[in-house]
């Protein structure tokens, strides 16, 4: 029975003579405990109960957990790791200080105070993201990333090389073009459109068809690039998925650079093209 009559809570089994461990257990935990578990976390399941997963916790019987979801990765422990709120975890078990490890994660406009109070709680050592950040971006993998945009620069230089120089050699029969139909009454204005659009149909087609095929080849290798390997699975999968705001800028870039190659070649081939132009061709 409960003895409410003193100030502590007293509580009488009886066992009947056999050894028993007692407990009293919250009525606000859910028996089954929600969490958000990593890709590889399955190897902290010690056993499953009728459905349910037991997870090692360093208690007797294990903690029971409902995956509400898988995630790839999370902070610290990467994709072994385990999301579950602290509270609901230890209201009817303790866990070891020991076994803990204790991050706080603080902006950099956090008050002095506030970082002076957790200082004075023994909270020292302080890591800031953009260090992090730039330890591994000087790691040569990280490095080795910075080829690829040079391959693609050199291939952008390339094909405005190339494009360059076709269209040098296409400009004399785009004036003997223009000038013949400025020798019969076309308008100059109604050729120098239409050179504008024979010449957007035709860059706009070969543009978007490389932005299409870069962002199809981008989601096919991105899918097969590896972080790495070690003992334990620990490593990210690398995501392929696609900026749709970056390849928005993108193709704003490259229409923005194939209509002012548009209105250069039409503004060349319409400017000189006279009668003179057709007398030359003759010779």
């Amino acid at each position: 029975g409960i003895d409410s009559g003193v100030s502590a809570l007293v509580v009488d089994l009886d066992t009947d003579g056999e050894s028993t461990i007692g407990g009293i257990t919250p009525a606000d935990v859910p028996a089954v405990r929600p969490v958000l578990m990593g890709r590889t976390a399955d190897m902290r399941v010690k056993a499953t109960r009728g459905g349910v997963d037991l997870v090692e916790t360093g208690s007797l019987e294990g903690l029971p957990i409902d995956v509400v979801g898988v995630t790839d990765s999370m902070p610290f422990l990467e994709p072994r790791g385990l999301v579950i709120d602290y509270t609901m975890m230890t209201r009817d078990q303790p866990i070891p200080d020991t076994s803990t490890v204790v991050y706080v994660l603080a902006r950099s406009d956090t008050p002095s105070d506030v970082v002076a109070a957790l200082r004075d709680r023994g909270i020292s050592a302080r890591t800031e993201l953009d260090a992090a950040k730039r330890v591994l971006d000087q790691d040569a993998y990280a490095l080795s990333l910075n080829l690829y945009l040079v391959v693609a620069l050199a291939a952008v230089v390339l094909a405005l090389a190339g494009l360059g120089v076709n269209m040098a050699v296409q400009m004399p029969n785009r004036r003997r073009d223009a000038a013949s139909l400025r020798v019969v009454g076309v308008p100059r204005r109604q050729i120098l459109r239409a050179v504008f659009a024979e010449v957007c149909v035709v860059l706009g087609a070969a543009g978007l068809a490389g932005v299409a095929a870069g962002s199809a080849a981008q989601y096919i290798v991105v899918r097969t690039v590896t972080l790495g390997f070690t003992d334990e699975i620990r490593t990210p999968r690398v995501v392929a998925t696609l900026d749709a705001q970056g390849i928005g800028v993108l193709m704003a870039v490259v229409v923005t650079v194939l209509v002012g190659i548009a209105t250069c070649a039409a503004s060349l081939a319409v400017r000189r093209a006279r009668a003179s132009t057709l007398r030359e061709s003759v010779r």
